[in-house]
């Protein structure tokens, strides 16, 4: 979505719930102002709205656009995650940064910003980060079509508190790296890798290891293609990292699905062989997982749900603990 205003509408960039309840959401947007300022805008909802049209917003910060890298992010980029403590946490890209990191590491890493944080105690700060944090891709030919995903989350800290954690992968999660922000210098650091294997479970991997699409089979033939299409999503809760799958063979016309659950429960995780827990999930044929969400419903109830499409139909489905 981009962040525009459209008859008094405000266009959120990126969508966050408060964890302690999720019954509050906060966004962030660019928008314009009088005498022909820009801004940066954090809201936030109304708890509980009955439905999307009860949805009230209130600011709760405004700053210039000049004051922070928040700057007309492109639509897609941006991923957002807010802690109990009300600390809002916005990571973004730019597209260009990104796809010339591998020929940025070859004269020395290029700090760029990657994120921008809002404390209620101390305001706006900038987060940088390294062009080298967002890896390469093993065959740049077939890198030239990669879709990235990121996912933003609260951890508990050692020593008491939370931090942030940004994962970041491709759109066939070939490989997942974890970063964390030192606090001292509002630096992104790459925390470790997870690379996955042929079962789609993944083991530790190196800090260098690439995005690799030679894992993903190609047709021989004059126009090559996917023998299957591998659909991945994944979200965060209750201390564990939920990975959706769903492959669909175009020779066989038969789709799998499944959920993998991985103890996620601090930084430390990053950088240990993960443990999963496979689940297959029942699903009708074609079924196509577009969007996985976790969250809390009366109290002490959390789901995990995703919404895809089946036969051009919206599905919800969902697991309650």
């Amino acid at each position: 979505m981009s962040s525009q205003q459209r008859q008094g509408r405000l266009i959120l960039d990126c969508i966050a719930s408060d964890p302690t309840s999720s019954t509050s959401l906060y966004g962030i947007a660019n928008a314009n102002g009088d005498s022909s300022n820009e801004y940066t805008l954090l809201v936030k909802s109304n708890p509980d709205p009955s439905d999307v049209t009860a949805l009230q917003w209130t600011v709760i910060s405004m700053v210039k656009l000049s004051e922070t890298a928040y700057r007309h992010p492109t639509p897609g980029t941006v991923a957002c995650a807010v802690s109990s403590e009300g600390v809002f946490t916005a990571f973004f890209y730019d597209v260009n940064s990104r796809s010339m990191s591998g020929i940025n590491s070859v004269a020395g890493p290029v700090l760029v910003p990657v994120g921008v944080r809002y404390d209620p105690q101390s305001g706006w700060k900038d987060i940088q980060g390294s062009s080298q944090f967002f890896g390469h891709i093993k065959d740049p030919i077939r890198g030239l079509w990669t879709k990235y995903e990121q996912l933003v989350f609260y951890v508990p800290r050692a020593g008491g508190g939370e931090e942030v954690v940004l994962l970041l992968t491709d759109e066939y999660t070939s490989v997942v790296r974890f970063g964390v922000v030192d606090e001292a210098t509002n630096t992104l650091q790459l925390a470790g890798v997870w690379k996955m294997k042929k079962d789609k479970t993944y083991e530790k991997g190196e800090l260098s290891d690439p995005f690799d699409r030679h894992m993903f089979i190609i047709q021989p033939g004059v126009f090559p293609m996917l023998s299957y299409v591998d659909t991945r999503r994944f979200a965060y809760g209750d201390g564990h990292l939920y990975f959706t799958g769903m492959n669909f063979s175009l020779e066989q016309q038969r789709t799998s699905s499944s959920l993998v659950i991985y103890p996620f429960a601090s930084r430390d995780f990053a950088v240990k062989d993960p443990t999963p827990g496979v689940l297959p999930i029942p699903g009708p044929e074609k079924y196509t997982h577009m969007h996985t969400f976790f969250g809390s419903q009366g109290g002490n109830r959390t789901y995990l749900g995703g919404i895809g499409h089946w036969d051009q139909t919206g599905t919800t489905r969902s697991k309650q603990n």
